[in-house]
């Protein structure tokens, strides 16, 4: 079942890709999605977001990895598997001429002067050539175009996007909405989103089974204690689907869960340098 949840993601974000890139305008944004921004290196607000993404796509110190690892053959390579996990999830991770157009139009209606004419190789890098192109009009013809142009900052535009749980299902329904066939690839990407959450609570879920089959020797009643644990989280759950809950996994996502898992793993790997050797564990 593992194979298949956690695999599948991957197939359907891999074609939502090339749909993707098949679509007019793929280029720019590339572009703007690989961007670096330098400033942002030294706020840490983007370290602290950071670290809270790490913690919940690569999944230390929930227990899975632990729990998981334990049915494999002693012999694995576990140094070439961390680096093929962290590399999968990088590469999952990384899976405006609307304005020169009113501009042009208003020329030709008189309303604006012929040196607030765009330049003609707008078209080619629109991302980068039309905030110089504006910023570098004489004062009063900016005055008289702005008024007759919509927003076109990108960083501005991308600060409205709604946050939480919800942006998911928002951000791609409305990329399916631009695609041809959206109805099939509507199903497509509700059907990745079952994948990624049944494959990260199998994780999650088994990283609590395993610790408590191995201590109290339960593996003779695996069914019951699987029921016995999942049910009552399933009831501890429906505080999130009240009218406040949207607040408790905001809580959740960006302060309650970030900093117990920062020192769980911490400790995680004192207590191996402890047993193992700090040394060992370098080789």
């Amino acid at each position: 079942m593992l194979y298949i949840s956690v695999l599948l993601p991957y197939i359907i974000l891999f074609s939502l890709l090339i749909r993707s890139l098949m679509m007019k305008g793929a280029y720019f944004g590339l572009k703007n999605l690989l961007a670096a921004k330098v400033p942002a290196l030294y706020s840490m607000e983007v370290w602290r977001r950071t670290g809270n993404q790490l913690f919940l796509s690569l999944g230390p110190g929930f227990g899975s990895f632990t729990a998981i690892s334990s049915y494999i053959p002693r012999s694995n390579n576990c140094i070439i598997d961390a680096y093929a996990v962290a590399f999968l999830n990088l590469l999952a991770s990384l899976t405006t001429t609307v304005n020169a157009k009113k501009v042009m139009d208003l020329i030709i209606a008189q309303v604006l002067p012929p040196e607030a004419h765009p330049p003609d190789s707008l078209y080619y890098d629109p991302s980068s050539i039309y905030p110089k192109w504006l910023n570098n009009l004489p004062e009063h013809i900016k005055n008289r175009i702005l008024p007759n142009l919509t927003e076109c900052d990108l960083s501005k535009e991308l600060n409205k996007v709604m946050f939480g749980p919800g942006v998911v299902i928002v951000t791609f329904s409305d990329i399916i909405s631009l695609f041809s066939g959206p109805t099939f690839w509507s199903i497509i990407t509700f059907l990745l989103l079952v994948n990624l959450g049944l494959s990260t609570v199998i994780g999650i879920i088994q990283g609590i089974i395993t610790p408590l089959q191995d201590t109290f020797s339960l593996r003779e009643h695996s069914k019951l204690l699987t029921v016995g644990v999942c049910v009552p989280m399933f009831l501890g759950s429906l505080l999130f689907v009240r009218p406040s809950g949207s607040y408790y996994v905001n809580l959740l996502d960006d302060y309650w869960v970030s900093l117990p898992l920062f020192f769980i793993v911490i400790l995680e790997t004192i207590a191996m340098a402890w047993i193992y050797g700090a040394r060992s564990q370098m080789r």
